[in-house]
């Protein structure tokens, strides 16, 4: 399986293949490539085919019985991501300027200035140049 590919293309790519071999005269089961596509898949469906192993077994499945279970899991996986991603995204209030920028430092007095305002040039010892 490629990065970034969904589990129905990736099986029905898988359809094509087998048709294909097949066409050649060598006869695969589906039970055959129902466990090699497990062990083809992306380390993001690991944990998944982890808990099918542990549930049911793999050898004993079929293609569409694997394909179900896994669109089953591409769905809510995507559907988690999409709310992380619209949380990262969402920004709430208003931009402030304390951060000790120019608009600022012009409001404090003299002395303050020097000290509050310098920018990046640390405490400023040995120079009183104002």
């Amino acid at each position: 399986m490629r990065e970034g590919e969904r589990v129905q293309q990736y099986v029905s790519r898988i359809i094509i293949l087998v048709n294909k071999i097949n066409g050649l005269g060598y006869d695969l089961e589906e039970k055959e490539v129902g466990s090699k596509v497990t062990r083809s898949l992306t380390p993001k469906y690991d944990h998944m085919i982890t808990s099918i192993k542990e549930a049911r077994d793999v050898d004993q499945l079929s293609l569409d019985e694997l394909s179900g279970i896994l669109q089953a899991y591409e769905a809510i996986f995507d559907r988690f991501v999409d709310q992380q991603t619209y949380k990262v995204l969402y920004v709430k209030g208003e931009a402030s300027t304390s951060s000790g920028g120019p608009q600022e430092c012009e409001n404090w007095p003299t002395d303050f200035n020097r000290e509050r305002c310098r920018g990046f040039r640390g405490r400023g010892r040995g120079y009183d140049g104002g």
